[in-house]
Parts: structure tokens; sequence; C-alpha cells
């Protein structure tokens, strides 16, 4: 009489087929995670640089600000010098151009705080006091994921771009 002590070759290839479509299933939706904690961040920036702008223009004599930064690789963003609120751990850019749009240059956030702000008029001011430069776009990142704010300089408005 003969004992079965083993799998056999049909039992293996049906197990490993599960398994492979399990981890493609978890794959593809840890990229969607990536992706939706993106947008999340991108929209909370351009949410509250609408509410500075709103802050802003409502009462011309208090100046609204929104600081961003980056402390042990999570980007943390702060209102009116309020407590930061963490918004994960991303990479972000600003890309600020001069008055004529002839210059440009970027500021990573990993390397220096970013304050953003505007004029009794609803536009951008000049960004980390920077004299002429002005913030054109907010790039956050993670991976290979990148969600972009477009922001006009004389009108203050923003939004948001692949």
């Amino acid at each position: 009489m003969r004992s079965n002590k083993g799998f056999s070759l049909v039992e293996l290839i049906v197990t490993i087929s599960v398994l492979m479509i399990v981890l493609s299933v978890v794959a593809l939706n840890f990229g969607n995670v990536i992706k939706w904690q993106v947008n999340k961040c991108v929209e909370s920036i351009d949410d509250n640089l609408n509410s500075i702008k709103v802050v802003t223009l409502s009462d011309s004599e208090k100046d609204s600000t929104l600081k961003l930064s980056e402390v042990d690789g999570y980007l943390y963003m702060s209102i009116n010098d309020s407590d930061a609120i963490k918004l994960g751990k991303f990479n972000a850019t600003v890309y600020y151009e001069d008055i004529s749009r002839d210059n440009e240059a970027s500021i990573d956030v990993e390397d220096q705080e970013i304050t953003i702000s505007f004029n009794s008029n609803g536009a951008f001011n000049e960004i980390n006091e920077i004299s002429g430069m002005y913030v054109k776009s907010i790039v956050v990142n993670k991976g290979s994921y990148t969600k972009k704010i477009i922001c006009e300089r004389l009108t203050g408005k923003h939004y948001i771009s692949e």
C-alpha cells in the first residue's frame, strides 16, 4: 500500500495561481492608496489657500499666511503660525518666477520652509519675502505619483492640475 505524503503538482499550481492573483490585487490597491494620499494632501493645501485668501480679502489688516515645512520626511502645513498639521510623508517643491516670467526657480520644502500669502487685492504676495519672486506652482509627489497646484500671481487664483 502506498502512502500519500505530499502535494500533487496540480495542487501546487492552483495554490501558487491563487496567491499570484491575491498579490496582484494588493499591489494594484497599494498604488491607489498612494494616489489617494497625494490627492488628499494637495486638496488640503488648496482648500487652505482658499481660506487664507478669503480671510485676507475680508480683513485687509490681517496678514494670513500658509507655511509648508518638512520635518523628518513628513510634510507639515500651518496657517497663521498655528499648530502645524501633519500631511504625511510627501515630497513638496514650490516653483516661483519673477514679475516678467523670465526667471524661474524652485525651493524644495525639505530644504527651506515656504511661506505663501495674499495681498489685500487677492493676489499672491512675494514668496518667502524674496524680492520680486512669486509662487507659480506647488508640486507634491510620493513615489511616481505627482499632483500640482497651479497659482496665478496677479489674480490669486489657483487650481489643481495633474
